[in-house]
């Protein structure tokens, strides 16, 4: 393959920051030829990070995306997002590198008992939404998760 892409079903629910073993998984991925590995399952974010391979590649994690759409009954159940990137092959070397990076966060919008449900971009989640949210979850909270988790290199305008 021109480019190895690993999706990898891993982690602990709830937790939001990698855990050791997926760390050392995600490392083995990288040294095994993975040019980027994708993390899913906590229902949270997680950090997003790039490593080293066993020789010399730079490989992205990106260990847990969140949810992308969800009625689950924690806030942070309801932050997720997409990770935006160019993949670059050099056709004469078959060296690949990743550019661009860039993580484009969504919010699960619904309103009180559950109703209206429906995918928002972030960046479109107003102040007035974040009042009729049936959790209530503010701008400043998503931010803060935001800010603790796939941290501000990689959100535009998160400061």
């Amino acid at each position: 393959a021109d480019v190895v892409i690993v999706s990898v079903h891993w982690g602990q629910e709830n937790v939001y920051a990698a855990l050791d073993s997926q760390k050392s998984l995600g490392q083995k991925f990288a040294d095994w030829g993975a040019d980027m590995v994708i993390g899913h399952h906590p229902h949270v974010l997680e950090e997003i990070e790039t490593i080293t391979s066993a020789d010399g590649r730079k490989v992205p994690v990106i260990y847990s995306l969140g949810n992308f759409t969800s009625t689950m009954n924690g806030e942070a159940n309801h932050i997720g997002g997409f990770y935006s990137c160019n993949v670059v092959v050099d056709n004469a070397t078959g060296e690949v590198s990743v550019t661009d990076e860039e993580f484009i966060p969504v919010i699960n919008y619904f309103t009180a008992g559950k109703n209206n449900i429906r995918v928002v971009l972030y960046s479109d989640y107003t102040d007035e939404m974040a009042a009729k949210h049936g959790l209530g979850l503010t701008r400043e909270y998503i931010d803060e998760v935001l800010r603790d988790t796939v941290g501000t290199k990689y959100v535009k305008g998160l400061e």
